[in-house]
């Protein structure tokens, strides 16, 4: 999936399959409801930073923020629960 700017949209799934052969099942299918799926990319990695208010009001609030480092660059991104309220924080700082 790609995003309003051209650049790769991350979309993270997690699932818990009662065996190794339901797990693989839709790499096999190539196919995970209205997803493609296909073979691992390259793997690289990275170092993530997770960061709060002292208070921790992100956490509470059922986000995540991070700080992600990766060849050289990073880049902050957010995490949240599903219905999670709007982060706790304004525009620009904590």
């Amino acid at each position: 999936m790609i995003d309003a700017e051209g650049r790769p949209l991350e979309i993270e799934l997690k699932y818990e399959a009662p065996d190794a052969a339901t797990a693989a099942a839709p790499l096999a299918a190539g196919r995970l409801g209205p997803f493609a799926v296909g073979p691992a990319g390259t793997p690289y990695e990275t170092h993530d930073r997770y960061v709060d208010t002292a208070d921790r009001r992100l956490l509470a609030g059922g986000w995540v923020a991070r700080l992600r480092e990766r060849d050289g660059a990073t880049a902050g991104t957010w995490s949240a629960e599903v219905g999670a309220p709007a982060p706790p924080i304004k525009s620009g700082g904590a």
